[in-house]
């Protein structure tokens, strides 16, 4: 049997500094020779603080005033063995999917893994708060995690709210059969104002360059907001059912 000794960081008292000197018995096999130590009283393996102290921090995960770097800062404990112990053995109970869930993404080519340059954002539009943060748009990623949640719960859900990406309601469709799709008023004034700029860039094209009507299309382009209809330009009339429905939403 031999000893190898171990410091464990254990602050009971705040801002008092606290260490475990402790000897781990290192036990050998007469036979084999293979070798193995005691199990670890003070901590788990691989971590240098203390079962106490990493409960003090668990304590303090449950304000949600306090971030990671501040815990850290604390109790003397680095961030990445707080999320090592996070990853590792702390088990976060699944919640209900709110019965209206917004789906959306965020652009953020730093955060995101695989290349992908989208991550998903679960919203519940009730509560108006993030239920979730994917690390993909994918249609597969969503597929899969949609799948791990029972199906019972799913069917909970009465509204899905998308953008126009198509794989948003190809997994609703089949992940959460009860709900109603809608895509959220903000996209569908986007793609109507997008359109509705095609369509003057296309009329402005039209014209002769450097004429009156290729100015005023170009610069002018409330014009267009405005009841009259010039003859000379048969496709104009496309363009006001489409201001009086944008102006209605």
């Amino acid at each position: 049997m031999d000893n190898k000794p171990r410091v464990i960081n254990h602050p009971a008292l705040r801002n008092q500094n606290g260490i475990i000197h402790y000897n781990a018995n290192q036990y050998i096999c007469k036979d084999c020779k293979k070798t193995a130590f005691e199990k670890n009283p003070f901590a788990f393996n691989g971590f240098n603080s203390s079962f106490f102290l990493l409960q003090s921090a668990m304590r303090l995960l449950g304000n949600l005033n306090y971030t990671l770097q501040m815990i850290s800062g604390e109790l003397s404990i680095s961030p990445t063995q707080l999320c090592r112990y996070l990853d590792s053995y702390v088990t976060i109970p699944p919640r209900r999917l709110p019965e209206c869930l917004g789906i959306d993404e965020i652009h953020n080519e730093y955060l995101s893994k695989r290349n992908s340059s989208y991550l998903c954002v679960l919203v519940d539009n009730e509560e108006r708060h993030i239920y979730d943060i994917l690390n993909s748009r994918a249609k597969h990623d969503l597929s899969l995690y949609f799948s791990k949640v029972p199906r019972e719960e799913r069917c909970r859900v009465k509204y899905v709210t998308i953008d126009m990406w198509q794989p948003y309601k190809d997994v609703t469709r089949t992940y959460l059969p009860n709900a109603i799709v809608a895509v959220d008023p903000f996209h569908v004034v986007k793609h109507l104002t997008q359109d509705f700029s095609q369509l003057r860039i296309d009329l402005m094209n039209q014209c002769e360059y450097g004429s009156n009507a290729c100015y005023l299309l170009k610069r002018w382009h409330w014009l267009l907001m405005k009841d009259d209809v010039t003859p000379r330009y048969t496709t104009t009339d496309l363009a006001w059912p489409l201001t009086a429905g944008i102006f209605s939403i």
